[in-house]
């Protein structure tokens, strides 16, 4: 003969009066890992420490840049380009002279592009190789108006 199943109120009943069972681990305790001595990095050569810093100065130059940084009378003529701004970055690592290093073709993008590059202040990092020098950087500013179909 087959057991009586219980009730539902009576597995209710049961459960209140016993409590669940936890079963609680002892946390094991892993040694740390050792570190083992990594390499120095390598110095960077002068081409790498100088495309660093225009990339630095790049990153800065594009957090700053606006919609609004388009001319509007470019706009309306469908100017577009890329000018190279000369951006000299002095001894104590500020920003000094900036000036035009390669034309758009058109006037007004390239005297935006020194008033964009203006903005910034200095870059935030300087290789170690370039430091406590005056270097000078081509800084590459678009125009690209998107394609309207």
């Amino acid at each position: 003969m087959v057991a009586p199943r219980p009730s539902l109120a009576a597995i209710a009943k049961a459960s209140k009066l016993t409590p669940p069972k936890v079963h609680a681990h002892k946390a094991r305790r892993h040694a740390a890992p050792k570190r083992i001595a990594s390499p120095e990095r390598p110095a960077l050569t002068e081409e790498q420490a100088l495309h660093a810093l225009e990339t630095e100065i790049s990153r800065k130059v594009g957090l700053q840049m606006k919609e609004t940084d388009y001319p509007d009378e470019a706009r309306r003529w469908t100017w577009s380009g890329t000018t190279l701004v000369n951006v000299r970055v002095n001894e104590d690592g500020l920003i000094g002279k900036i000036s035009v290093g390669r034309t758009s073709g058109f006037r007004m993008l390239d005297e935006q592009a020194v008033r964009v590059v203006s903005r910034v202040r200095s870059p935030s990092w300087i290789p170690d190789r370039l430091r406590g020098r005056e270097i000078s950087v081509l800084v590459p500013i678009g125009f690209i108006l998107p394609h309207r179909d």
